[in-house]
């Protein structure tokens, strides 16, 4: 939690002026609130706070998490980051979850790091619309990466967007799949550790969508920060989860070598 804090230290003392609770204290207050999903009325019981204190405290938090976004949440800027992204998926064989109103579309690595976000699509809205007007798909149409994503049969099939094959026929197609279906698994695994760090995730909020989409980003900075940190989640249950049309996409490596 001292990382968590000196991370927002400034931000939250500016908004905060004079007297009041201290910065650790609100830091610990949001953690507990999302991590446990606890409802907000127990929440403010336990540490003895109304419950729109809490209510300003998370989105207090959350707010200062976000605004340092930029440095938790990013695509590889250099060759040689792109490289390491590539080679966490060279040994593996081989995307879709959002959650309530929302339909959160994520890019992660072969370490489960979120590499980019969106967080702000109602979850009536089709996958392919979200990485349609994506900043992320402009990159790539760019071409900023030597890599390429993979991603559902939700999303076309481009140059830098690989999806499943549609009624394999050949051997190869069906190799192509089974390498696809086991390269997705990594997807899962992001989506399944981030709700099981942040039980908010997994059991919905009761906050307006302007704050849910604030928490989201800001959640997604603190999984980022646990996985550099080496954080386990071995005490936490398993999650289980219905499929509610979330999505997600795999980054994953272009052989440099062969210029595929």
């Amino acid at each position: 939690m001292r990382k968590i804090v000196k991370l927002v230290r400034r931000d939250i003392e500016v908004q905060v002026s004079g007297g009041g609770l201290s910065v650790e204290l609100q830091v610990c207050t949001a953690l507990k609130a999302w991590a446990r999903q606890e409802v907000q009325d127990d929440a403010a019981d336990i540490h003895g706070l109304s419950q729109q204190s809490i209510t300003n405290i998370c989105r207090r938090v959350a707010l200062a998490l976000a605004s340092k976004a930029a440095q938790f949440i990013r695509m590889p800027s250099t060759l040689e980051e792109q490289e390491q992204v590539v080679s966490g998926f060279r040994n593996i064989c081989g995307s879709k979850k959002g959650f309530s109103s929302l339909n959160v579309q994520v890019v992660c690595d072969a370490q489960l790091k979120i590499r980019d976000i969106v967080a702000h699509w109602r979850g009536s809205t089709h996958d392919a619309k979200i990485f349609r007007e994506s900043q992320i798909r402009q990159r790539f149409e760019n071409v900023e990466f030597h890599a390429r994503l993979q991603g559902d049969s939700g999303y076309g099939l481009t140059n830098y967007l690989f999806t499943p094959a549609q009624n394999p026929r050949t051997a190869k197609e069906e190799s192509y799949n089974k390498s696809h279906i086991l390269t997705r698994n990594t997807i899962e695994r992001c989506f399944g550790v981030w709700k099981q760090r942040f039980r908010c995730l997994l059991l919905g909020f009761s906050v307006s969508l302007e704050n849910i989409k604030l928490y989201i980003v800001a959640l997604a900075i603190l999984h980022n920060i646990a996985i550099e940190m080496n954080e386990g989640i071995d005490f936490l249950e398993p999650v289980t989860s219905e499929d509610n049309g979330d999505q997600q996409v795999l980054w994953e490596g272009l052989d440099s070598r062969s210029g595929q």
